[in-house]
């Protein structure tokens, strides 16, 4: 299945209005995202502020501490290999 550019660019447009509402509904100071299709990074962006104190915003570039949530993600990633490579 391949996309267009610009339904791609129609998805990524509505993504960022979504996660915008959604960041400001819910009064999250910030948060970074990626989303890699074939294999490649089609979209990183930051949301809002990596420290509030210092206004200091998030970029794709912002590192966050994942702490125990790395290994539910992990743990998703593994499931979803091991069901995928039995296609």
């Amino acid at each position: 299945m391949s996309i267009s550019s610009s339904a791609m660019d129609a998805l990524l447009a509505r993504a960022d209005e979504i996660l915008t509402r959604a960041r400001t509904k819910r009064k999250v100071a910030g948060f970074g995202i990626g989303i890699v299709y074939k294999d490649k990074v089609i979209y990183a962006r930051g949301y809002g502020l990596a420290d509030i104190a210092q206004e200091r915003v998030v970029t794709p570039e912002t590192i966050f501490r994942t702490y125990s949530i790395s290994k539910t993600l992990t743990a998703i990633g593994l499931m979803q290999h091991l069901y995928c490579s039995d296609l």
